[in-house]
């Protein structure tokens, strides 16, 4: 793992970054995971730190290693997370506008 293992800033960063891509609130995660929604405004507002059973129960909930959470994330998985959000956004899709959007892409690759 990277030096940035315990950085509450980093944490904080991509705690907000898959609650973004999941689609869902702040509040909506700590209910999930069973924490008060104060404790989880101190972990995305970086004033403290998750216990790693709480950073294991984030992760799972999201689908993602404890890595994904604690550590600075590259562009390669910046570029994973805008891809992920981009499926779970084509999932919710009717399968008319479905078929449409393939036709685009298609005819956009040449």
């Amino acid at each position: 793992m990277s030096n940035n293992l315990g950085n509450k800033e980093t944490l904080a960063k991509n705690i907000l970054r898959y609650v973004e891509i999941k689609g869902i609130s702040c509040a909506r995660l700590a209910e999930e995971i069973g924490v008060p929604a104060t404790t989880l405004s101190n972990w995305v507002n970086a004033n403290t730190y998750p216990r790693m059973d709480k950073i294991e129960m984030m992760a799972n909930y999201f689908g993602i290693s404890k890595a994904d959470l604690v550590e600075e994330q590259t562009a390669v998985s910046a570029t994973a997370a805008r891809s992920a959000k981009l499926v779970k956004n084509f999932e919710r899709l009717s399968d008319r506008d479905k078929l449409i959007i393939e036709n685009m892409i298609a005819s956009m690759l040449g």
